[in-house]
């Protein structure tokens, strides 16, 4: 159950029993940046007409910005809000309640639930981005205008390193727990599984210091015998009707781990399509990034635009994708929210593809880099301009920076698929958020100093 929250409190309206507080605190600013009632919107679909009254979208949202601008865990948020009065104005309470926090860590998870729709998180990052309002007057016509800069990552997930014999053990392990709760639940026999066996050969092939290419097949053949061995009695027990339904998802899981791991033991291959690495969070794959400190990275794929320092999630997916494909869909989005084509596009080498080039010239966008195929004798490079662009990318690479280094994006600990949209959706939210206090913050200097209003920037959405 659900119910509609009250309008945001005037500093005046909110009770703080030791005086004001101060109008240009930054989780002031920030309340007033948020959409919260285009937010609540979305978030009241969640809920029926039953039920206790669930928090607010206002506290569910802010919770998870809090946590990703502080980036410390669950139960750090709780301390924060319980000792700042900034943050439960942040959070829509009408009065500063010491030592009081208006939700447990134990929700923030159903939280992140909530705001895991990828739609939904651009929505609301794209009123955000409206609302900063950069340009004062919309351009009309059909020239085109502006620069859009592209570029992916990969995300990392918190995982071990993938080892297919490392994978493989857990699997077995997985099996036999399983037995071993059915014949105890029915007061069966335990069948004979080796597990002492296989534990030594598995410890004897991951203790090694040298492993070959035949040591490495040995130890997954043997591997795979004993959770063949395993799954061929999990069988007869389904068959005899015994109740195993709440091992359903893991059998799914370790079966088809098994066929992917016995098909390029067969087929002597090292890859197979939608490859599983890690058994507790089966929906991360290998990107493939060719990168100097790792070829092969392990989570989802991210690809982002920047526009006028603000970023926006084009693509999103936990397979690997070629992003050279995206291109066209992008610029024309891009055109979607502006009425025109950008001027110039700057990407990497991957986006420049013979249809990429064809689109953009007959479009008139100038996109980076050298022309295809070999390079011509008479060919004049403009050096200069060629060296303002790869200058003009770098905010893309620092973005990227800096929802990995600064929004905790480097290395992901969310556990499900949900968590995992959620937590790089609000990443992108507080770097935008974050961008307009910094623009306002740089609007306050030029007003003190030059006592002069920006003519490009409209300061009235935030007075």
């Amino acid at each position: 159950m659900y119910n509609h929250i009250e309008n945001q409190l005037s500093l005046d309206e909110f009770d703080y029993p030791i005086g004001k507080l101060k109008a240009d605190n930054r989780w002031i600013v920030l309340s007033k940046l948020i959409p919260w009632e285009a937010i609540e919107k979305k978030y009241r679909e969640h809920f029926g007409k039953k039920g206790n009254v669930a928090k607010s979208s206002r506290i569910a949202l802010g919770s998870l910005i809090i946590k990703t601008i502080y980036n410390c865990s669950d139960e750090d948020v709780t301390h924060h809000v319980e000792e700042n009065p900034y943050l439960q104005y942040f959070l829509g309470m009408k009065k500063y309640e010491i030592n009081t926090c208006p939700f447990s860590k134990q929700s923030m998870s159903e939280f992140r639930k909530r705001f895991s729709d990828l739609e939904v998180l651009n929505a609301i990052n794209g009123i955000i981005i409206e609302k900063v309002d950069l340009i004062e007057e919309k351009k009309t016509g059909t020239k085109n205008s502006g620069e859009l800069v592209i570029d992916a990552t990969c995300i990392p997930a918190d995982i071990t390193y993938p080892q297919d014999t490392k994978l493989l053990n857990r699997c077995r392990e997985e099996t036999e727990k399983i037995i071993d709760e059915v014949c105890e639940t029915n007061k069966i026999k335990k069948p004979r599984m080796k597990r002492k066996l296989a534990r030594q050969d598995y410890l004897n092939f991951s203790k090694s210091k040298k492993r070959g290419a035949k040591q490495t097949r040995k130890a997954i053949k043997k591997q795979l015998s004993y959770i063949r061995r395993n799954l061929s009695f999990i069988e007869k027990y389904i068959e005899a009707e015994y109740d195993l339904k709440k091992y359903e998802k893991d059998l799914k899981k370790i079966q088809r781990i098994y066929e992917q791991q016995n098909t390029m033991i067969i087929e002597n291959k090292r890859s197979t399509p939608d490859r599983i690495v890690s058994y507790q969070q089966d929906y991360v794959r290998p990107i493939v990034r060719g990168k100097a400190h790792c070829k092969t990275e392990f989570g989802p794929k991210l690809e982002i635009s920047v526009e006028l320092g603000f970023t926006r999630i084009e693509t999103f997916s936990f397979d690997p994708f070629n992003e050279g494909k995206n291109l066209q869909s992008i610029v024309e989005k891009f055109k979607s929210r502006t009425g025109y084509y950008p001027e110039k596009v700057l990407v990497d080498k991957i986006y420049r593809n013979r249809e990429n080039l064809i689109f953009c010239r007959n479009n008139g966008i100038s996109i980076t880099g050298p022309l295809l195929g070999r390079p011509k004798k008479d060919a004049v490079v403009d050096k200069k301009e060629e060296y303002e662009d790869i200058c003009k990318r770098n905010c893309v690479e620092g973005k990227i920076g800096e929802v990995k280094g600064r929004y905790g994006l480097d290395r992901l600990f969310a556990r499900t698929k949900l968590t995992t949209v959620s937590q790089i959706g609000v990443a992108i939210i507080v770097t935008n958020l974050m961008k307009g206090l910094r623009l306002l913050f740089s609007i306050f200097i030029m007003i003190l100093f030059k006592n002069t209003k920006p003519s490009k920037i409209s300061f009235s959405t935030f007075c």
